[in-house]
C-alpha cells in the first residue's frame, strides 16, 4: 500500500467505543488521516490518494471503510473513489459515526493494482475547510487453498569449489512440508545419487563433511515426499592441497567503456601464491599484465585503458591455477552526461500540486538521484510559457496572429548549454489558449528537436493536457494536439492527456487543483508515472558495475542462483551482531529493490529475496551488500543475470 497524494495528517479524534458489529477496534476507530481543501496546519490538501498493488486481477476484493470525528455537528461527508477493473464511489460521513461503514467491491486494474482517491463529498457542509476522513480499511478476499510443500535449495546451486575433508553448508527453505527431508549428492551430474543425511522436516540446514571424491559435475539434492530441489548447476570437489581459481567477472558479452571502472570478479580453493591478472586485446593472441594481487581479495577494479576492442579476455594465474573468460568481451568509447533538461510552463514549473516539489518534475528528480546521486535535472519552465518561448535562439517567427518574443534564457538553445542527453518539453495548454492551432505547434516541437538532435540529443514532446476551457475550439486545438504528438513521436511522445481527461477535454475532477487549469498531487503523480515509464534514466552514462568499491571483501559471501527468474538468495558471514544494507540495481544503474536488516550475533546468515522485492525485467542486475560489524564496514557488488522473464 502506497499514498501517493498525502493527507495533510492524523488526528485522534474518532469514537472510542465504536459499535462490535463493525469489526473494528477502538485502536483503529479513533485515529484517522484528515485533509482539507483551505490552508489547516500550512497545509492544503483537497485530495489524497493511495494504491494497492500485488493483488490478483481474477480476484474480486471488498473494501470495507470506516472513519470517525467524533464531537462536531456539521456534515463531513468523505468521498472515496475506487478504480480498478471498475470505477466507482461511496460515501460515509464521519461525523459522530460509530457504526457505519462505506462499503466497494471490485476487480484490480490488470497490473494488480486499485487505487482509491479520498476527498470531500459534494454533501460536505464543513466551511470552509470540508475536512475530509479514512479511519480504518479493512480488505475482505476469498480464502486459498493452502499452499504445496516446496523446497528450495540455497546452497550449493553451482559453481562453489570445496575442498574434500573440509566442511560446507547445505541450506534450503521450505512451505507446508511433512515427510522427512533427505540431503543427496552427486558427483556424476545426477546419474547415482549418495544420501548425506535425513532430518526432521523443520531444518533448514545441515553441515556436510566433504567426501574424498574429487569431481567438477557435483550436485546436491534436497527432497520430502514429492517435493523436491536440485542445485541448478554443477560444482566441484577438489584436492585438499589443489589450486582453483575460478573466474566469475567478465564473464563475456559486456561493453567496458573507455576510462571507467570495470570489475575483475573470481573464487579460489587452496590458493597459495598472488594472482596475476592479464588482459588480452587480440582475442588471446597476447596479453599484458594489468595488476598482482593477493588471492583471498577476490575482486579488482581496474580503469579501462583507452584501447578500444571487440575481442577482448581476462586471464588469471596463481601459481599452477588459472582461468580465462569463455566469451569475448568489448572496450568501447564512451561520452557521458548525466543532465536532463525540461521546458515547459506552469506544470512544469510546479503550479498546481501543495507542496510545489509533490510536482512531477521534482518527483522525477528524487527518483533519478535515488538512483544515482550523479543524475542532474536543469528545470526551465516558466508559467505562462508558450511552444514560442521556447524555440532557437535567432528563430524568425512570422506566423500570422502570433505576437511571442524567444526567452534565450529558458528555451532550446539554453539547453543544450547544460551539454544534455536528453530534454523534456511540457507544454500543456497555454498555445491552445491564445488560440494557436495544433499544426503551429507542430511546426515548433519539430524546430526543438531538430536543433537538439543535430546536437546529439533527445527530446521528448509531452501531449497537452486537459484544461477546463468554455471554447469549443480550444479544446479542439487540445485534442488535435494530442492524437498529433502521440502520432508523429511514437516512443518520443509522453502522454499526459488519457487518464487525466475526461470525454469533454476537462481535467478529470479528481486531479483538478481547483483552478480548472493545473492537476493536483494526485495529477502530477500520474504524469510523473507516464515520465517514468519512458526510462530515460536508461540512456545515461554510468558505470553501474563500479558502483562502488569495497572497503573490504564480504566474508562468504554467495549470491544464488545465478542465473535467476524469481527468487534470489542472498549468504554472507558477519563476525559479530551486524547492520545488512542491501541494494539491487539493473544494468544503466537504475536501483529496482531495496532490503535492510539487523542481524544479532556473528555467523552465516541468509536473506532470502522473491520477485516482489525487486522490480526488473530481465538481464543483467547488480547486487550490492554492505555490513557494518565489529571489524568496520564490508562492501561488495557481485552481477547476475535474471532469466525466464520477458526482455526489453
Amino acid at each position: 500500500i502506497q499514498i501517493y497524494d498525502r493527507f495533510t495528517g492524523v488526528n485522534e479524534s474518532g469514537s472510542t467505543s465504536p459499535d462490535a458489529a463493525l469489526g473494528f477496534p477502538s485502536t483503529a476507530t479513533r485515529d484517522s488521516y484528515y485533509g482539507n481543501v483551505s490552508e489547516w496546519a500550512g497545509h492544503i490538501e483537497p485530495t489524497a490518494a493511495m494504491q494497492i498493488t500485488g493483488l490478483d486481477p481474477t480476484k474480486v476484493f471488498t473494501f470495507e471503510v470506516f472513519a470517525s470525528r467524533m464531537g462536531a455537528t456539521d456534515k463531513r461527508e468523505t468521498k472515496y473513489r475506487f478504480e480498478g477493473g471498475t470505477v466507482d464511489s461511496v460515501y460515509l460521513d464521519a461525523v459522530n459515526n460509530t457504526a457505519l461503514s462505506a462499503t466497494m467491491s471490485l476487480k484490480p486494474q490488470a497490473d494488480s493494482s486499485i487505487h482509491i482517491h479520498v476527498s470531500p463529498g459534494e454533501n460536505n457542509t464543513n466551511s470552509p475547510y470540508k475536512f475530509y476522513y479514512l479511519g480504518a480499511l479493512k480488505i475482505v478476499y476469498e480464502e486459498e487453498e493452502a499452499l504445496a510443500p516446496t523446497l528450495m535449495l540455497t546452497s550449493p546451486t553451482g559453481g562453489e569449489i570445496w575442498a574434500e575433508e573440509s566442511s560446507h553448508i547445505i541450506s534450503w527453505t521450505s512451505i507446508n512440508l511433512v515427510d522427512s527431508i533427505r540431503v543427496s549428492y552427486s558427483t556424476d551430474n545426477g546419474t547415482g545419487w549418495s544420501v548425506i543425511q535425513k532430518v526432521h522436516p523443520s531444518e533448514g540446514e545441515i553441515t556436510w563433511d566433504i567426501p574424498n571424491e574429487l569431481s567438477d559435475q557435483c550436485l546436491v539434492s534436497v527432497s520430502s515426499g514429492l517435493a523436491e530441489d536440485v542445485s541448478q548447476g554443477v560444482f566441484s570437489i577438489v584436492g585438499a592441497d589443489e589450486s582453483i581459481i575460478s573466474l566469475s567477472a567478465p564473464d563475456g558479452g559486456e561493453s567496458w567503456i573507455v576510462g571507467s571502472s570495470a570489475r575483475i570478479l573470481w573464487s579460489g580453493s587452496m590458493l597459495t601464491e598472488m594472482v596475476d591478472i592479464e588482459l588480452s586485446l587480440d582475442g588471446k593472441a597476447s596479453w599484458e599484465n594489468i595488476a598482482t594481487v593477493p588471492p583471498a581479495d577476490g575482486a579488482y577494479t581496474l580503469t579501462v585503458p583507452d584501447a578500444t576492442s571487440p575481442d577482448c579476455f581476462v586471464r588469471l594465474v596463481s601459481g599452477t591455477a588459472s582461468d580465462v573468460n569463455e566469451s569475448s568481451f568489448s572496450i568501447v568509447e564512451g561520452t557521458c552526461s548525466n543532465t536532463i533538461v525540461v521546458l515547459g510552463s506552469s506544470t512544469a514549473y510546479g503550479t498546481g500540486p501543495s507542496p510545489r516539489d509533490s510536482a512531477w518534475v521534482y518527483r522525477f528528480e528524487d527518483a533519478l538521484t535515488e538512483i544515482n546521486a550523479n543524475f542532474n535535472v536543469v528545470n526551465l519552465a516558466l508559467g505562462g510559457y508558450t511552444t514560442y518561448q521556447i524555440l532557437p535562439s535567432g528563430t524568425v517567427i512570422s506566423d500570422p496572429g502570433v505576437s511571442e518574443n524567444i526567452d534565450v534564457n529558458r528555451n532550446i538553445t539554453k539547453a543544450l548549454t547544460y551539454s544534455p542527453y536528453a530534454v523534456i518539453v511540457n507544454m500543456p495548454s497555454n498555445d491552445a489558449n491564445k488560440s494557436y492551432g495544433a499544426d503551429l505547434q507542430m511546426a515548433n516541437f519539430d524546430l526543438i528537436i531538430d536543433t537538439a538532435n543535430s546536437h546529439g540529443v533527445r527530446v521528448w514532446i509531452a501531449t497537452s493536457q486537459p484544461r477546463n476551457f468554455t471554447e469549443a475550439a480550444k479544446i479542439d486545438i487540445q485534442m488535435d494536439l494530442k492524437d498529433a504528438v502521440l502520432q508523429s513521436y511514437g516512443e518520443f511522445a509522453i502522454d499526459f492527456w488519457n487518464g487525466t481527461a475526461d470525454d469533454d477535454g476537462f481535467i478529470l475532477s479528481q486531479y483538478d487543483s481547483g483552478d480548472g487549469v493545473h492537476m493536483n498531487n494526485g495529477g502530477h503523480r500520474l504524469l510523473f508515472d507516464r515520465v517514468w515509464e519512458k526510462q530515460i534514466d536508461k540512456l545515461a552514462c554510468f558505470d553501474p558495475v563500479g558502483l562502488q568499491s569495497p572497503d573490504a571483501a564480504l566474508a562468504g559471501l554467495k549470491i544464488y542462483p545465478n542465473p535467476f527468474t524469481d527468487r534470489l538468495n542472498i549468504e554472507f558471514a558477519t563476525a559479530s551482531a551486524a547492520s545488512v544494507e542491501l541494494e539491487i540495481f539493473d544494468y544503466t544503474g537504475r536501483k529496482i529493490g531495496h532490503f535492510t536488516q539487523e542481524v544479532s550475533s556473528s555467523g552465516i546468515h541468509l536473506i532470502e529475496l522473491d520477485n516482489q522485492d525487486f522490480n526488473s525485467s530481465g538481464g543483467l542486475v547488480l547486487v550490492r551488500l554492505k555490513i557494518q560489524d565489529n571489524k568496520g564496514v564490508s562492501d561488495q557488488t557481485i552481477k547476475l543475470i535474471r532469466s525466464g522473464v520477458n526482455q526489453e
